[in-house]
């Protein structure tokens, strides 16, 4: 959000404290956000973990004897199914949206590494991961570049270049697109070439 205020933008922010924060922003973006607008969720990977917790708790709340911190095998599949349906509600909404993930290595099934999303759980997790990406009509990898001359050019991959997953449906961004220091405002330049042939 600091750099949203820096670009001079009016953004609201809605601050995720809990799993009920996460919840209640999306609730608050449907009554609220339309065509026009934009959702920026900051980050679905600390969500996800705050989605434990809320489960969790519930859990204890529930029964004194349940651990607060190491979810039963019981509590997997709700975790996931309901994670899921979070994110799929994001991606169906009447608005747009910008979701930041951290971002993990893991190994594909040829053991070559891969650079996805973040989310916490084992290998269930890992198809999780490849199914956000798969759902997302964009999906950049934003990092600083050791590749660039001279090094440390900030960029944001828009195509596959492993082990990095990235794509553009569009074809708007071609393969990357390389951001100035002190540039608060790449976003929205992506967002308005994807909107000039979307």
């Amino acid at each position: 959000m600091v750099a949203a205020k820096r670009a001079g933008s009016t953004a609201k922010l809605i601050r995720a404290k809990s799993w009920a924060y996460c919840v209640g922003g999306l609730d608050w973006a449907a009554k609220n956000l339309g065509p026009e607008d934009w959702l920026i969720v900051d980050s679905i990977s600390q969500m996800q973990r705050l989605q434990i917790q809320g489960i969790l708790a519930a859990q204890n709340a529930a029964k004194s004897s349940r651990d607060l911190d190491i979810p039963g095998l019981q509590d997997h599949q709700k975790w996931q199914n309901q994670f899921i349906r979070f994110y799929m509600k994001i991606l169906d909404a009447p608005y747009n949206a910008v979701v930041v993930a951290q971002s993990m290595i893991r190994e594909d099934s040829e053991g070559e590494e891969q650079v996805l999303p973040a989310v916490i759980g084992g290998d269930r997790w890992v198809d999780i991961a490849h199914y956000m990406c798969a759902q997302a009509d964009v999906v950049l990898y934003y990092a600083v570049s050791k590749f660039t001359d001279p090094p440390g050019q900030r960029r944001a991959l828009a195509q596959p270049t492993p082990p990095f997953f990235a794509k553009d449906r569009y074809n708007a961004l071609g393969r990357y697109q390389d951001i100035a220091d002190g540039d608060y405002t790449a976003m929205a330049e992506f967002i308005e070439m994807i909107k000039e042939v979307a």
